[in-house]
């Protein structure tokens, strides 16, 4: 896999976010994105738009009704049954000694590069002459390269598209190489990053430039307010500014503010 940067922060690293407000100290720990969480953790959800052919429409129409069923991944890749019944000490070393896996979180993470199905819902299109399926779906945590990989050891040709907004990385696998870029800053980094095709796919720098309008707008109301709240003549007291340290593109929901 080429990467074309590095994501910010990367993968598993343990995101942390401080607030300071009236001498209150809070400390907000964001949990890591590893691909070993179970079904309980809530992940980043990645957006994926594929088109899938061979020369053969019934194996085209096979593949659709795995992924309109909702299992995609393990129709391609299945999940041994023994990982399936995972939980206790026991049964969990007895799968790593024969699966090389203790659970079936940690198989798909590691087989399919993603942690949970796809397929169920999303969108499932065969074209006219049976030969091209186009899906578009959710993933957890990243692309399902490894379920590319197996499509193509099939005969199959896949080019796929894919962006993960909150870890800030987006790419493109065709001829069974995945391309990935990531740091790429703000809606100008993004435009001379991404190839048009990416972005355009998943308007990445519209979005990021509508949100850095936002920002400016904002940022200019709250200062105009604080000058007709400042008081005059001598003695005027002045807040320091605010600080916020830099954050990954479209990380929105945590703003640091000292004040």
């Amino acid at each position: 896999m080429k990467d074309n940067g590095f994501p910010w922060p990367p993968p598993g690293l343990l995101g942390i976010c401080f607030f300071f407000k009236k001498g209150i100290y809070l400390q907000f720990a964001l949990k890591s994105s590893s691909m070993h969480m179970d079904e309980r953790t809530t992940p980043n959800w990645c957006d994926n738009m594929v088109e899938i052919s061979h020369v053969d429409p019934a194996r085209v129409k096979c593949l659709a009704e795995a992924f309109r069923t909702g299992h995609f991944c393990n129709a391609l890749v299945p999940v041994p049954e023994d990982l399936k019944r995972a939980g206790t000490t026991e049964i969990n070393g007895e799968n790593l000694e024969k699966h090389g896996h203790d659970s079936r979180y940690a198989f798909c993470g590691s087989k399919w590069e993603t942690n949970r199905e796809v397929g169920g819902d999303g969108s499932c299109d065969i074209s006219d002459d049976g030969m091209v399926l186009s899906i578009s779906f959710g993933s957890a945590w990243g692309p399902p390269l490894g379920v590319y990989a197996k499509l193509e050891e099939q005969g199959y040709q896949v080019r796929a598209y894919y962006y993960e907004s909150v870890m800030g990385f987006a790419g493109i696998w065709s001829d069974g190489e995945d391309v990935r870029y990531s740091n790429w800053g703000n809606s100008h980094g993004a435009r001379n990053t991404l190839p048009q095709d990416l972005d355009e796919m998943f308007g990445i720098s519209a979005s990021q430039a509508e949100y850095e309008e936002d920002a400016e707008d904002e940022d200019a109301d709250e200062d105009e307010d604080a000058d007709e709240d400042a008081p005059e003549g001598d003695g005027a007291h002045f807040a320091p500014p605010r600080y916020c340290p830099p954050h990954p593109p479209f990380v929105h929901e945590f703003q640091c503010l000292y004040r």
